[in-house]
């Protein structure tokens, strides 16, 4: 019941006119970003990001942990894993043996910088030395500090497939907290390659963002510090400030949009909105196979949830 209040809390703030909002600061101001929309003509905006390094070194191979299907089970009766991936820079690496003693003679954890991936495309081997859209800056902090670089793909993404199907029975396993116990084992098991526990600092924009502030509340004794860039972690009820960025992305005409497009996607939800307002409306359109409306995941597929062996654990990563 609440994953359908939710969606139809959703489609009734979606739904809600443009029109009625508070005008976009430019609109206010009379100020366009034009350096941005001349970017996006000139197609720069596809390139990668100018404000990571840019190494002279090609991008790490994937590396793989793998992980409990279910990290809430607490029967003992769901013992299946899968196979979890991750990319990993220590080029600029200062490990405790590199790092200086402090003012007390004594020496800080060296420190570890996480881009926490979800919403968007499966990240590429160059996020952990470009640091992509969400995590330049990550990049080019680490650089400069001496940081451990790492990036995990979400659960359901990209290549990181726990049940090799998006069935509704598998769907249940997609979750923020499930997420959340990924990326904790996954910082366990560095600090365990790497000589002990490290500052973690987690990185994100939007739902990556989410993830990466909700890491440092529920693990402060795994993550030191976050960095959530657009991030809702106080959503509200009419929140028209995100209705308001989101109809202006829309109509915008740079990025492919259209105010044709704005009024399209109104009639969607508020259809929507109509069909979750009657029991019918749950069912699927006649032909539609649930789990297959995304499509297969891009590139091969890990091997899909299965029960470990007595040498797995939780912990264990593999290049």
């Amino acid at each position: 019941m609440r994953f359908i209040a939710f969606i139809a809390f959703v489609c009734v703030l979606c739904a809600s006119s443009t029109s009625a909002l508070a005008p976009h600061p430019w609109r206010r101001t009379g100020v366009r970003p034009e350096r941005l929309r001349a970017q996006i003509r000139r197609g720069e905006l596809d390139r990668p990001s100018r404000i990571g390094p840019s190494p002279a070194f090609p991008a790490p191979p994937a590396r793989w942990i793998e992980q409990p299907l279910d990290h809430h089970d607490t029967s003992g009766m769901d013992a299946r894993t899968w196979r979890q991936r991750y990319f990993l820079n220590d080029r600029w690496f200062k490990n405790r043996d590199d790092l200086e003693t402090n003012a007390d003679d004594a020496t800080d954890p060296p420190l570890a910088f996480l881009c926490v991936g979800g919403e968007g495309p499966a990240p590429t081997p160059d996020v952990v030395t470009t640091g992509g859209v969400h995590c330049a800056l990550m990049c080019q902090m680490a650089k400069d500090r001496g940081a451990l670089i790492v990036a995990l793909e979400h659960r359901f993404y990209g290549a990181s497939q726990p049940t090799g199907d998006l069935s509704l029975q598998s769907l249940r396993f997609l979750s923020s907290t499930q997420a959340l116990a990924d990326a904790a084992a996954l910082i366990t098991s560095i600090n365990a390659q790497y000589g002990g526990p490290m500052r973690w600092v987690s990185f994100g924009g939007s739902y990556p963002g989410m993830v990466a502030s909700w890491l440092r509340l529920k693990f402060p004794h795994l993550v030191h510090a976050a960095v959530a860039s657009s991030a809702p972690v106080q959503a509200q009820l009419e929140m028209r400030g995100y209705d308001e960025v989101v109809g202006d992305a829309l109509a915008e005409a740079d990025v492919g949009g259209s105010p044709a497009c704005v009024d399209n996607v109104v009639k969607a939800f508020a259809r929507v909105s109509d069909l979750l307002a009657t029991p019918a409306g749950f069912l699927p359109p006649a032909g539609l196979i649930p789990g297959r409306v995304l499509g297969p995941a891009p590139g091969p597929p890990p091997a899909p949830a299965s029960p470990p062996d007595s040498a797995n654990s939780m912990a264990r990563s593999s290049d």
